[in-house]
């Protein structure tokens, strides 16, 4: 038998659009007993007829809409911090930051296609990057954080994914 997972989901568009929160379940997950979803930026941009991305043929459409090189590419940006709040050890709070970039691109193909792009860019906070930017010690101790290391460690990304998606008309 599978149950729910989430316990609730809280959002209010007019109180706070750039909130959410989860709830979990108990005992789904030791990393969390709940989720709190930040935005902290958003962007979109529709690139003019004339500017182009890529010269391929899938970004591409004509000026009657119906695909061709000349068409807009829309292009939107998020920028969300994800703080996993949760119990540890002996019942003590821990807390765990993400921060997260998500670009969306989307083509109109023809009158009953849109091609698209999600990525995602993960980050990891600057007192993360001290244990990466560092070096183990001699004899296999613990990594010794090398300062000099630390910004660029935590202003490049870690982790990148990204999916292609078609989306098709359905009917008329």
């Amino acid at each position: 038998l599978i149950t729910a997972q989430v316990e609730n989901i809280a959002y209010d568009a007019r109180k706070n659009p750039n909130r959410v929160t989860i709830d979990l379940r108990q005992g789904v997950t030791r990393n969390a007993a709940r989720i709190e979803l930040f935005t902290n930026a958003r962007e979109s941009e529709l690139t003019n007829k004339d500017e182009q991305l890529d010269t391929s043929p899938s970004l591409s459409l004509s000026d009657d809409g119906s695909g061709g090189p000349s068409s807009p590419l829309f292009i939107t940006s998020e920028s969300i911090r994800q703080v996993n709040l949760g119990y540890g050890e002996y019942k003590r709070s821990k807390e765990l930051v993400l921060d997260y970039q998500l670009l969306y691109t989307f083509n109109r193909v023809d009158a009953s296609r849109i091609d698209g792009t999600i990525s995602t860019v993960g980050y990891i906070q600057p007192n993360e990057a001290m244990v990466y930017s560092g070096q183990p010690m001699r004899g296999g101790g613990p990594v010794r954080p090398d300062v000099s290391q630390i910004y660029s460690a935590s202003t490049k990304p870690v982790v990148l994914y990204s999916h292609k998606l078609t989306m098709k008309k359905i009917g008329d």
